[in-house]
């Protein structure tokens, strides 16, 4: 199916489920990725890698430096591995990042992303990029309150707007602890990964639960400041610092490619060390682990020279004057600081023209 198709198959669901045309944002979000047979996660094709028709890569795809590392943190928690069972939950189809360290337990297990994990009496679970994959709650400050947003989808297009209720009482209780923010303020709340968690740690079983995952802190997410403030507001001492944020794609995206934006950060100074990898390597890991979906387009390294022109001035006496006419190289100007040595000039230039120049 392609992803028009898709698209249009998705919008039939969440019509069939719409109340006065309008749908909780955060149902459009779990069908887009979850629907039987439509959602993202759940259709049999890898995405994960460098290969073509893939979308993004993880350290998971990187090797087996993935396994032995999380199996290492493992036995610093729990201790001896052998009493444990190796639990993954939201693992991409082909994976094989376990698979030097799997003898080091008593057993491995395995769920895809949207399955119900039944977790065994002794375990190590393990997520990498499990909750940013789960469904959002999009709320607006707007009249003086916040409010839910939807999804109205009975048009041509699906539109953006505030719900006239809220669609469950848990987003109605978070909606009520939030501060006052500006008109028109946005904000997610993975409302989605919170259950998910409980659902995971219940059931009483023991063990370690290692999550491997990035996101924001609610005053992160409230902070009003452009990221060129909250860049001149940060601790990086360079001499010139440049955030620029270049919207790509439409409005409604139906791949990833579509739906991709730039945020472009250039700093410049005089010594190469600051504006090179401790800067480079500090920006990517800041992007990896705060921004969700979030890769860099090159790997982090070292400066690279930059030109400064300013305009000035030199002393007359530095500087020969010579006068070169079209076709007679030998008559020189009769002002008496002008230096006699002619040089030819290109044909293109007509019989009666001119050229004066300095040179240093």
């Amino acid at each position: 199916m392609d992803a028009q198709a898709r698209h249009a198959a998705i919008v039939d669901v969440l019509r069939r489920e719409a109340r006065g045309g309008l749908v909780p944002l955060v149902r459009l979000v779990e069908a887009a990725l979850y629907a039987p047979g439509l959602g993202y996660y759940v259709s049999e094709r890898p995405r994960v890698g460098k290969a073509t028709g893939t979308d993004f890569t993880t350290a998971a795809a990187l090797g087996p430096m993935f396994g032995e590392l999380l199996a290492a943190a493992a036995r610093t928690l729990v201790g001896d591995l052998s009493s444990h069972t190796l639990v993954e939950v939201g693992a991409e189809p082909g994976q094989a990042h376990f698979a030097s360290v799997a003898p080091l337990f008593a057993g491995t297990r395995v769920f895809r992303v949207g399955e119900k994990p039944a977790l065994p009496a002794h375990a190590v679970l393990v997520a990498n990029e499990l909750l940013d994959a789960q469904p959002f709650h999009r709320f607006v400050f707007q009249g003086g309150a916040w409010r839910e947003l939807g999804v109205r989808v009975d048009g041509a297009e699906l539109t953006v707007e505030a719900l006239p209720d809220f669609s469950s009482a848990s987003a109605a209780s978070f909606a009520a602890s939030l501060p006052l923010a500006s008109e028109g303020w946005l904000l997610d709340a993975p409302l989605a990964a919170e259950i998910l968690l409980e659902r995971l740690l219940g059931g009483g079983w023991s063990g370690a639960v290692i999550l491997l995952d990035y996101g924001k802190t609610l005053a992160q997410c409230l902070d009003g400041r452009s990221p060129a403030e909250l860049a001149a507001a940060s601790r990086l001492s360079v001499a010139e610092l440049l955030v620029r944020f270049v919207k790509r794609g439409s409005g409604d995206p139906l791949s990833v490619e579509q739906a991709q934006s730039l945020l472009q950060i250039s700093v410049k100074d005089s010594d190469p060390k600051r504006a090179g990898r401790v800067f480079t390597s500090g920006v990517v890991e800041a992007a990896l682990s705060s921004y969700p979906g979030m890769f860099p387009t090159a790997p982090p390294g070292d400066a690279t020279p930059f030109g400064a022109y300013w305009p000035t001035t030199v002393a007359a006496s530095t500087v020969t004057d010579a006068l070169t006419l079209h076709h007679d190289p030998h008559r020189g100007h009769p002002s008496t600081h002008l230096s006699h040595s002619m040089h030819p000039v290109a044909e293109a230039v007509s019989d009666d023209a001119a050229s004066l120049g300095r040179r240093s």
